[in-house]
């Protein structure tokens, strides 16, 4: 499977199925025993994972990422933990509260969502202070289902 060729052995995998999509195989890695705030929950008790590749059952594809480890880099060179007026200027978008405190790329076969934690919500809807918190990539065609808003 490529996404092991990628990331090595993941430290838990977990299968499920949200309704209305097909089946994935969820690989996590960062893994550890007790929640945190920065970690993805497997199953009801645990792991708690940085890193999540889900992977559709059916087709092998890779249908969602997400991650908040600063391995990762998105567009621009964006990366977790960054300022969001950092993230602001080198995205040439700025953060608005809607469905969270989001920036969202929509492209042609995939969703990219990158999450802030932190600000403050002025007036506007505009978002001052905080720092970038996560990556969710989502395929529009093996997507899993697991981050709908």
């Amino acid at each position: 499977m490529a996404v092991f060729a990628f990331a090595g052995r993941p430290d838990a995998e977990r299968r499920g199925k949200e309704p209305g999509y097909e089946p994935y195989r969820a690989l996590g890695y960062g893994c550890r025993g007790n929640p945190g705030r920065n970690a993805m929950q497997l199953a009801p008790r645990g792991p708690y994972c940085r890193t999540v590749f889900f992977v559709n059952v059916p087709t092998g594809k890779l249908g969602t990422f997400f991650t908040t480890s600063a391995l990762y880099r998105g567009p621009h060179g964006v990366r977790v933990g960054m300022a969001t007026a950092t993230a602001e200027r080198l995205l040439h978008r700025r953060l608005r509260v809607a469905c969270g405190e989001n920036i969202v790329f929509l492209g042609t076969k995939t969703i990219l969502t990158i999450q802030f934690v932190g600000g403050t919500e002025r007036a506007d809807r505009t978002v001052i202070g905080g720092h970038v918190n996560a990556f969710v990539l989502e395929s529009r065609r093996h997507d899993a289902g697991t981050f709908d808003c």
